[in-house]
């Protein structure tokens, strides 16, 4: 039983840190706003182009590679590189 406790002594540190980690972590997955069901974003993706306009195009599935086009207002879906 006192090893149990001397581990945890001299643990405490990294498993506060752990503990604040995984609280933070958990929080921003339930606030996040582009995290939805099925994998699909929610929210449009709000591009802010160098000339200081900026542009919404729709949401998208999670890990697609898109191409968006300036004043298009379409995400176009492009094959992944092999």
């Amino acid at each position: 039983m006192s090893e149990w406790r001397f581990w945890f002594n001299s643990q405490r540190g990294t498993l506060l840190a752990l503990a604040i980690f995984l609280a933070m972590f958990a929080i921003y997955l339930v606030n996040h706003p582009a995290i939805v069901n099925n994998g699909r974003i929610a929210s449009p993706l709000i591009v802010r182009w160098p000339n200081g306009t900026t542009e919404e195009f729709p949401g998208t599935t999670a890990g697609d590679l898109v191409r968006l086009v300036e004043g298009s207002g379409k995400s176009v879906p492009v094959p992944m590189p092999k």
